[in-house]
């Protein structure tokens, strides 16, 4: 099996390195800088906690014609306001019956690639990774994947794939229901505005912990009421409540890593990237609150403090956690 991981920067760079470390033919579609960094130094460098090594593999900013075919697998992995735009550019050089992947964030993407694909699978990444440098990507240690056949079912292809995912190195659950997955993926993905927009002195206050649980029990409600849900498919992640519980117990002050890995929204600020897309977290949770009148102060000023330093090139952390829990507090009272 050949990989095309599509639109790969920092979960689609570890992805593919991991997979061409496992001796896989492998090819990144990415940006420019990226892939000319990754040629012009033979490989893909990766850092996590155990070291660094160099992938070896192809890079390029475009698909050309003719680099897919029936063995192919296609990893896809753009940011989701990039997803349309993609699968255009992308239907127009791959076979609609392609084995194709969303390893995105977000639970609308599968539904826009499946009106051009007919072979769409659902994938979730658990680990962080990032990618602040061309040419380079990183992260702590590894971990763990989540596939299935979008919406929902058993399929042959998934658990063709998880063992060569395995022998990269990823744990990896096969899903009769990943749509599931992907909604408790969302759910626990809410916290990533308030951790890049929060100074990181903040990040062991209580007042911190107060905002990622307001954000997650707002969700929690709002899925409920519209009998949603958001589940492991063998209870190997946390739950909602499970998440919930872990913020809430005390904990000591944190250690730093000696390899530092930010979220995507953190590197997105911190790249003053155009975009962000955090409103494919928050909103299918507003939408479903108004639609049942429930109030998500929490997750309206995140998604309104993350898109302003985008927007206004702010970068991250510059808010403290006191002063954001108090525009949550005059949020609530002026309902």
């Amino acid at each position: 099996m050949r990989f095309v991981v599509y639109g790969a920067g920092a979960v689609g760079g570890v992805l593919g390195g991991r997979l061409a470390l496992s001796k896989n033919d492998v090819l990144l579609i990415c940006r420019e800088p990226h892939a000319r960094a990754i040629n012009e130094n033979n490989g893909l460098k990766m850092k996590s906690a155990r070291g660094e090594y160099s992938a070896t593999l192809r890079a390029a900013s475009d698909l050309a014609a003719g680099e897919v075919d029936d063995d192919t697998c296609i990893l896809f992995t753009p940011k989701s306001h990039d997803t349309k735009l993609c699968v255009e550019k992308l239907s127009k050089l791959a076979p609609a019956g392609v084995s194709l992947v969303s390893f995105q964030n977000g639970v609308s993407n599968e539904e826009i690639i499946s009106e051009k694909f007919t072979n769409v699978h659902g994938g979730v990444c658990r680990m962080t990774c990032s990618a602040l440098q061309p040419g380079q990507v990183s992260f702590r240690r590894m971990g763990r994947l989540v596939i299935g056949k979008y919406p929902k079912g058993s399929h042959s292809f998934p658990k063709k794939l998880a063992p060569i995912l395995e022998s990269a190195g990823f744990e990896v659950s096969v899903s009769n229901s990943i749509m599931c997955d992907k909604w408790l993926k969302l759910v626990v993905n809410l916290q990533s505005g308030f951790n890049a927009i929060v100074d990181s002195r903040d990040h062991d206050s209580v007042e911190f912990m107060d905002l990622k649980v307001g954000v997650l029990e707002e969700a929690k409600k709002v899925l409920k009421s519209e009998k949603m849900r958001a589940k492991s498919c063998d209870d190997r992640d946390l739950s909602v409540d499970d998440v919930i519980k872990e913020l809430k117990k005390p904990k000591a002050p944190r250690s730093p890593s000696a390899v530092r890995v930010n979220n995507s929204t953190w590197q997105n600020l911190y790249l003053k990237r155009k975009e962000v897309e955090n409103g494919y977290f928050h909103g299918p949770i507003i939408e479903i609150a108004k639609k049942h009148k429930i109030p998500v102060p929490f997750n309206e000023v995140a998604l309104e403090l993350v898109t302003e330093c985008c927007k206004s090139k702010l970068g991250p952390g510059v808010f403290r956690a006191g002063e954001v829990l108090e525009k949550i507090n005059l949020r609530g009272k002026d309902r």
